[in-house]
């Protein structure tokens, strides 16, 4: 039974929001060869090296990290895996203005808080930074109320919030309530607090509907190290403004560098072991994470247990290859790592698949391949 493009979710992806837990650092290294340049990824296993007590290796990588988020254009995630790193070691004064310089040679998406971070000169920055409190929270997590005091200014990190709120609307002589929901997502900011001299309480209900980070910073705090740097409320108040105008934050995605591609795309392996040289088996499945190192493979529906197929394949010479009509391109590799997961309560076997050496020709005619593969009379599918 072919399977429902639809219901195709990234490993890598499911890795970063913490549906699918790697406790492994070796499982974990497998799946960084085949993404080298996730920044989300990397930082994740940072946090797996942490909480492996792994202190020195998991700060390398949270900077590895900040400087992959940098190339993607997130300038609040670089910062905030700069800010991990520095919780484990602090920075020498050369370390900080060595990546504040890295940081400002960044090319980052247009946004408010692009903007914002941009204005702000070297002290300001390390002012305003050494006052951000990370909280890294689980969905369902209500962050404010109606009515609660707005005391805190925060920062969409990573994952999506829903924001409610209760427009009145009159009817007759009464006043009804009608519910409106909307959601926050990374390089968002919400919560009240300028203009300072005004005492706002919220007008929403904001929860978490996701694994999400943020980082917040108090209204009194804000308001010492405006006081001290003025420029600093100058980007809060364009920030406001931009608010007020409708636009919180919303970026289009910049196009990224041939390197990662998401595409949709059908797979077959073919695996050779020593006792099938001349008849590989075939599995087949689907793949949307296509990078230069390799790509997560989705089997079949009809492929229930790792145990039936692996025990073959560990040792195996494998050939990928992507039909399509009367064309076929084969990808020599191996098999790096394997999962087991449920998804809508279907059990889903997954394959890690590492290429082998490709020449730079034949590397570009692979990518142009697969994009022409993922377009159906001129529509991406």
């Amino acid at each position: 039974m072919k399977p429902n493009l639809d219901s195709h979710i990234s490993i890598a992806e499911q890795i970063i929001d913490g549906s699918i837990t790697i406790k492994s650092i070796e499982e974990f290294n497998s799946i960084l060869k085949i993404f080298p340049n996730d920044a989300a990824l990397q930082k994740a296993y940072s946090n797996l090296l942490k909480n492996k007590n792994r202190s020195e290796a998991a700060a390398k990588s949270y900077d590895k990290a900040a400087h992959l988020f940098i190339d993607a254009g997130k300038i609040l995630q670089a910062i905030d895996s700069k800010m991990l790193q520095w919780k484990i070691k602090s920075p020498t004064p050369q370390e900080a203005q060595l990546f504040y310089a890295f940081l400002r040679k960044g090319s980052y998406y247009e946004s408010p808080l692009k903007a914002f971070f941009h204005r702000l000169a070297y002290p300001e920055l390390v002012a305003f930074v050494s006052k951000l409190v990370r909280l890294d929270l689980s969905p369902g997590k209500m962050i404010k109320k109606t009515g609660d005091q707005e005391k805190n200014l925060y920062f969409v990190v990573s994952g999506n919030l829903k924001e409610t709120v209760f427009v009145p609307v009159r009817k007759e002589d009464d006043s009804l309530y009608r519910k409106r929901a909307s959601y926050l997502t990374e390089n968002q900011f919400f919560g009240d607090v300028y203009p300072f001299k005004e005492e706002n309480s919220s007008k929403s209900y904001i929860e978490t509907s996701t694994r999400a980070e943020l980082v917040r910073i108090t209204k009194s705090n804000l308001i010492k190290i405006c006081e001290k740097y003025p420029n600093i409320e100058m980007g809060l108040m364009d920030l406001y403004k931009v608010r007020k105008k409708g636009g919180n934050g919303h970026v289009k995605p910049k196009i990224r560098k041939l390197g990662r591609h998401q595409l949709p795309l059908k797979i077959n392996l073919h695996i050779f072991t020593n006792a099938n040289q001349n008849e590989p088996l075939i599995i087949d499945g689907y793949s949307r994470d296509v990078s230069v190192g390799g790509l997560c493979v989705v089997l079949n529906g009809k492929y229930k247990s790792i145990s039936a197929i692996y025990k073959n394949i560990k040792s195996a010479q494998i050939e990928m290859s992507l039909p399509e009509e009367e064309l076929v391109l084969k990808v020599a590799g191996n098999i790096v790592w394997s999962r087991e997961f449920s998804w809508k309560k279907r059990k889903i076997v997954a394959l890690g698949f590492r290429f082998k050496d490709m020449s730079p020709k034949f590397k570009g005619m692979f990518f142009m391949m697969a994009d022409s593969m993922c377009y159906d009379g001129g529509k991406r599918r």
